[in-house]
């Protein structure tokens, strides 16, 4: 089955591929043109959905701070490997 979008000005259902209703010419992804563009102003690519923020070490901390730092990046690594080791294993049991 082909898909289909309906159009919001006139009702009309078209085949997605299609960016113009076939019936009264009005723009069928403007929402999507809309959400695309308001991603991009607030600064978020559409490619990295699953970015999490890792500890950042910068060359102008103290030589006192680097140590803990990569230290607490370690554990936060872990654990979130850890945690998708456990998310994968509920969703390979539900299945």
């Amino acid at each position: 089955m082909a898909n289909l979008i309906r159009c919001a000005s006139c009702g009309h259902w078209n085949d997605a591929s299609l960016t113009d209703c076939a019936e009264c010419n009005a723009h069928l992804h403007a929402e999507k043109t809309k959400r695309a563009e308001a991603r991009l102003q607030h600064g978020d690519s559409e490619g990295n959905t699953w970015e999490f923020p890792i500890i950042q070490v910068k060359p102008h901390y103290p030589w006192y701070v680097k140590p803990f730092l990569y230290t607490a990046r370690a554990i936060q690594i872990t654990g979130l490997a850890i945690g998708g080791a456990i998310a994968w294993s509920a969703w390979w049991a539900a299945a």
